[in-house]
């Protein structure tokens, strides 16, 4: 494995222990029904997972910044996209 091989897993890694907390962090914005919080969220992981490999993740997550700043309904993409972060772990 080459070093460049080795820091970009390393950081999927960390991505993939990101993914884990990011779950339980749009489930709580969601309930509290904080979509600035939300969006600000979904930008940051937007960038970060199309990155690092997880190109659905980051999909979801733009699509939920776009809903919230259009004022669309953003309940079905934020329900989405945290039912995709449920299916990762930190060993993902």
């Amino acid at each position: 494995m080459s070093p460049l091989d080795a820091k970009l897993a390393a950081l999927r890694s960390r991505l993939a222990a990101r993914l884990v907390d990011e779950h339980a962090a749009f489930e709580t914005l969601l309930l509290r029904d904080d979509r600035e919080g939300m969006a600000v969220r979904a930008h940051k992981l937007a960038g970060i997972a199309g990155m690092l490999g997880a190109a659905d993740v980051g999909e979801l997550a733009q699509e939920l910044e776009e809903a919230i700043s259009t004022r669309t309904d953003f309940a079905a993409k934020a329900n989405s996209l945290i039912a995709l972060l449920g299916t990762y772990t930190a060993e993902t």
